[in-house]
């Protein structure tokens, strides 16, 4: 019975903890932030995009024009203006 309810006690706070939190609705801000990588895949602003992909922000449309772990660099599509991302901290490391 004890296993039974310390099991129930741990599937209740591991529920609680959510690895897919991207924060909330802070890529509502307008600000691009790396969360991830994936082979020839990243995660901008909690959603995956391949190489070469465009996508829109706040900010204007972006192009992802090279993948270099920890950063993504991006191109704005009609200033042609470049910008570097890089990973933000995991949220599973503990300080």
């Amino acid at each position: 019975m004890r296993i039974l309810l310390l099991g129930l006690a741990l599937v209740k706070v591991f529920a609680e903890f959510d690895p897919f939190d991207y924060g909330g609705d802070s890529y509502k801000s307008g600000e691009i932030k790396l969360y991830g990588f994936m082979g020839e895949r990243v995660n901008l602003n909690g959603k995956w995009y391949p190489a070469n992909a465009t996508f829109e922000s706040q900010e204007g449309n972006f192009r992802i024009v090279g993948i270099r772990n920890p950063c993504v660099f991006l191109q704005e599509v009609h200033t042609q203006k470049q910008s570097k991302v890089c990973l933000q901290e995991s949220k599973l490391l503990r300080k």
